[in-house]
């Protein structure tokens, strides 16, 4: 059996031969950003622990293109699986800071009420953590094994496996969508409005919850183009006219993830959820909470 050289191995797992200088441009960006990251979790150590999926998904991200950077000099399979092994972690930590955010605002409400008002069963963090989480590790295994099965000869294979990539693809696309309405009810309920005061000076977090929404709001919203074009490049074909152009990798991929990196190191998120030196005040206001921009 003969060798596939470089250049085969390349049309073979990328459908084209991959640039170098543009993956170590973005490999450095996100080394900053999970320097940015660390520095401000530094600053602030009673932040919440989940927040440190921010510089692990930056450092994860970082690690992975310097591999497809890597991969220009000379293509691997082992260096491609390499790469999508720390691929895989950016986008799911992103989205959830995202879930975790939200859950954290139902539990201010939660703890602040005393447990009197009890959240109806789609609006339960612990729910919404799990049902994440699973569908997330479902769809990781459904990706690699449909992935596997579309590269077999036998054509009962292709098609379970395209279904298989179908229906892993679709599932974050309708939480994506549950996240949202989630979001949006949230944002209308007075009950959940809170503000925040540094102690011991009192000094008020302007717009705590309504940053945090925003934030939430349009880093979902980014993540959902991006898992519509993962769907896109399953419908038309890993050799097909969309996933066969790179530069459609870097416009709904990378730009999307590096957009979600640099609004969370803008506006950090845990400056506007309570820690250790803050109050939380909470406050039924007769209006909702709307979605301005900062």
């Amino acid at each position: 059996m003969a060798i596939a050289s470089d250049k085969d191995w390349s049309m073979i797992l990328f459908s084209y031969q991959p640039t170098m200088i543009l993956p170590g441009i973005v490999a450095l960006a996100c080394l900053g950003f999970f320097g940015w990251y660390s520095y401000k979790l530094f600053r602030a150590p009673s932040s919440p622990s989940f927040l440190y999926l921010l510089p692990s998904s930056a450092l994860s991200a970082a690690i992975a293109f310097s591999i497809r950077s890597a991969c220009s000099f000379q293509t691997s399979l082992s260096r491609f699986v390499t790469m999508n092994l720390f691929f895989f972690p950016t986008p799911i930590g992103l989205a959830m800071v995202n879930v975790l955010t939200l859950a954290s605002i139902v539990e201010i409400k939660f703890q602040s009420y005393g447990g009197r008002q009890r959240e109806p069963i789609y609006l339960r963090p612990g729910l919404l953590i799990t049902l994440y989480l699973a569908s997330q590790l479902f769809s990781i295994a459904s990706i690699c094994l449909g992935g596997f099965l579309v590269h077999e000869e036998a054509p009962i294979h292709d098609i379970l496996g395209t279904a298989l990539l179908y229906f892993a693809n679709t599932v974050p696309i309708v939480l994506s969508f549950w996240f949202l309405y989630l979001l949006v009810v949230i944002t209308r309920r007075p009950v959940y409005h809170f503000e925040l005061l540094v102690v011991p000076d009192m000094v008020p977090v302007v717009g705590a919850k309504h940053r945090c929404v925003v934030i939430m709001f349009i880093t979902s919203i980014l993540l959902l183009v991006r898992q519509i074009y993962a769907l896109i490049v399953v419908a038309t074909g890993y050799y097909g006219i969309v996933a066969s152009q790179e530069w459609s990798f870097y416009v709904f991929d990378t730009a999307i993830l590096m957009s979600c990196f640099i609004i969370h190191a803008i506006y950090f998120v845990g400056d506007y959820l309570p820690n250790n030196i803050t109050l939380v005040i909470m406050r039924e206001s007769s209006t909702s909470t709307s979605l301005k921009s900062f």
